[in-house]
């Protein structure tokens, strides 16, 4: 099924897209860096990540969400799986797991690729890779769970253009998030970029903090939850 879903995502020409994305979030987030470096860590530069993946990281998961979905509603894939026998709940599964797969390998691509810039430019000074794991892992969590979401939703709603508008509505609110009380963003999907960040701005200056894990894992849970009833409640549609 996997490889199924990879063969139409290939034919959807999504891989040019996907890597125009991610060299965005890798130049955003190392934009300072490239010019005058000095003066400029890591704890500075994981912080400019956060804000990066908060603006654009939404708006990817909505879009491989919705590609991958959306060629079901057009080309009558969900009356094409029904007869081969396989049920729209299983379909969806499918297309979550493999928008988990993207979205988490784009994550490591890019954390690899941030860090080895900033080692060149910055040396090893204040690099704690304690920080920078925990908040890649953490963003992968989040863009899963998300990613939960949207394809659940894409299969639901025919007009995959509420689904992109969800994304790009997600990426405001993640930013805005980063500027609010800990207690209130908990409580908002998008929120969870920056309940996930590992570093941020003091008065005294940039410095590494440790969110709190039962938060993010929390927000998990709840998006397996959804998803699952989604799920079931599509292979009762069929029935």
């Amino acid at each position: 099924m996997i490889l199924l879903e990879v063969k139409k995502l290939r034919r959807m020409r999504m891989g040019l897209l996907i890597f125009a994305i991610m060299a965005a979030e890798i130049l955003m987030s190392v934009a300072r860096i490239l010019g005058k470096a000095s003066g400029i860590g890591f704890v500075e530069l994981l912080t400019m990540v956060g804000m990066v993946q908060a603006l654009l990281s939404p708006i990817f998961v909505s879009l491989v969400a919705t590609r991958l979905v959306e060629i079901e509603h057009e080309g009558n894939g969900w009356q094409v799986a029904g007869i081969a026998g396989i049920p729209r709940g299983k379909l969806c599964t499918t297309k979550a797991i493999l928008t988990g797969i993207i979205t988490t390998v784009i994550v490591a691509i890019e954390f690899a690729a941030i860090i080895g810039i900033g080692f060149l430019r910055l040396g090893s000074v204040d690099f704690e890779a304690t920080y920078w794991l925990g908040y890649a892992v953490c963003l992968m969590v989040v863009n899963v769970s998300l990613g939960l979401l949207h394809v659940i939703l894409a299969a639901y709603v025919d007009n995959q253009l509420v689904n992109l508008g969800v994304g790009v509505l997600g990426a405001f609110v993640a930013v805005f998030s980063l500027l609010l009380p800990g207690v209130v963003v908990r409580f908002i999907p998008w929120g969870y970029y920056a309940v996930s960040m590992h570093a941020t701005f003091t008065p005294t200056g940039p410095e590494y903090i440790m969110p709190n894990y039962f938060w993010i894992i929390g927000f998990c849970v709840v998006s397996m939850a959804v998803f699952g009833m989604g799920v079931y409640k599509l292979n009762r549609m069929e029935r």
